[in-house]
């Protein structure tokens, strides 16, 4: 009788606490600064592989990101801010169980000062647009908007690792490049992924440098 009684009681016991969740939540999300106008928006997709997990708000700097569009696998959000760039991308995310993970990576704004106001297409080009090298999680695109309507745009993607900071145009590079006037500007992109034992983290940051004018000759 006190074993059958001892049985009883291990069962409530155990059943009486609820089990822990195992899924996993996959936050995907992009982000793009606008130097020029000092702004920044992100868009960031929660979604879930197991539908009783609780997804919770995300936050970006701090402050809620607003909701969008919500089904059974999760839901969508977007932030707008009005800021000066920190220098660093920074979430906090739900993972599970009523806990958040700060997610953090930095992102080093290119120089547009030292970009030579011409360019001539009968010689390589180089100078510096950073302290250091690209990383092999980032890019870096030279985006050349013509100044006269109709005509297309150019670029050209530097893509990491770079052992500088310097941007080296071949002749053969700038021949695609029309002679004319230009805005020009830099686009520095980082992919950061990581894994947490309930979260998993995909984001695609961009920053977009001040438009200065260049003109690119034969």
């Amino acid at each position: 009788m006190r074993i059958l009684l001892s049985l009883l009681v291990s069962l409530l016991l155990c059943t009486c606490a609820p089990s822990p969740k195992t899924g996993t939540i996959v936050a995907a999300g992009t982000v793009r600064y606008q130097a020029g106008e000092q702004t920044l928006r992100a868009n960031l997709a929660l979604s879930r592989t197991d539908s009783t997990l609780q997804l919770g708000v995300p936050t970006l700097y701090g402050s809620v990101m607003d909701p969008l569009v919500q089904d059974k696998t999760g839901q969508q959000f977007q932030a707008y801010r009005p800021m000066e760039f920190p220098g660093s991308v920074r979430f906090s995310l739900p993972a599970g169980n009523g806990k958040s993970e700060t997610v953090e990576f930095p992102l080093a704004a290119p120089f547009i000062d030292s970009v030579p106001p011409v360019m001539s297409r009968a010689n390589s080009q180089n100078f510096p647009v950073a302290t250091s090298g690209l990383n092999d999680n980032e890019n870096l695109v030279l985006f050349f908007e013509p100044k006269v309507a109709g005509s297309d745009p150019r670029r050209i993607l530097v893509q990491g690792p770079t052992s500088t900071g310097n941007v080296s145009l071949p002749r053969h590079v700038l021949a695609d490049i029309a002679p004319g006037d230009y805005q020009f500007y830099l686009i520095k992109q980082k992919l950061y992924r990581d894994s947490l034992p309930q979260l998993k983290v995909s984001l695609q940051a961009e920053y977009f440098s001040p438009t200065v004018s260049l003109r690119v000759t034969e």
